[in-house]
């Protein structure tokens, strides 16, 4: 089973002051498991604490969540509804229409800002709003990145794991039948946050229950 973990420092909403202090908790339930997990990073809008911190996360497998995520566009939106209660999903990546040649500067910085900040290899990709294309498929492969996580139908010459239909809030957990035998279930930190601040977090609860199954946790996502 692989544990994949989006949207860090977050995805569409604005970030939230001392984000590191408030995802903290969330991360080390995985971490004081040694439990390794897919962590989702939009590397644009990481800043030097970001990075220093996810540099200490020994459990952790980095994935490029794409280039910025929108955020300088969707954030704007959720100026006054900080934890987007009203729903707003996004649409077209920041790679929908681009040329080729573009496509491939923000994959090419997106990557190489991951690697130099937490000193470590990442070849995993998690497409922003699950959504791909040829141009940034050619850019993925040209760059090194050897394993997409991503829902939805794809035709893609990268492996790619699917989550669904495990693509949940911890709390709904117990909803989901099967879970405890699925490929990848994943989660969103900013959702996971929402459940903390809420008191309705079952995130510890969630990992006790699907332990028994990491045996298989690293065969499709290795831990490099």
């Amino acid at each position: 089973m692989i544990l994949r973990v989006d949207d860090y420092p977050t995805g569409v909403r604005p970030i939230l002051p001392d984000h590191v202090e408030k995802f903290g908790p969330i991360l080390d339930e995985f971490e004081k498991r040694g439990m390794p997990y897919v962590l989702g990073i939009v590397p644009t809008l990481c800043d030097r604490k970001d990075w220093v911190y996810l540099k200490s996360l020994k459990s952790m497998l980095p994935a490029c969540h794409g280039y910025d995520h929108m955020y300088p566009v969707y954030s704007k939106l959720l100026k006054d509804d900080p934890y987007n209660k009203k729903g707003l999903a996004g649409g077209a990546s920041e790679f929908h229409g681009l040329s080729q040649m573009v496509t491939e500067k923000l994959v090419s910085s997106g990557l190489y800002l991951m690697r130099a900040s937490l000193e470590r290899e990442v070849t995993r990709f998690i497409p922003p709003f699950n959504s791909m294309n040829p141009f940034l498929e050619e850019a993925l492969i040209k760059h090194g990145v050897d394993t997409l996580l991503c829902e939805g139908a794809h035709t893609s010459k990268i492996p790619c794991v699917s989550s669904y239909p495990y693509y949940i809030r911890s709390s709904d957990y117990q909803k989901c039948p099967g879970i405890a035998n699925a490929a990848c279930v994943t989660l969103h930190l900013t959702w996971e946050w929402d459940l903390l601040r809420e008191g309705t977090s079952k995130l510890s609860e969630f990992l006790d229950f699907i332990q028994p199954a990491r045996s298989l946790a690293t065969d499709a996502v290795d831990p490099k």
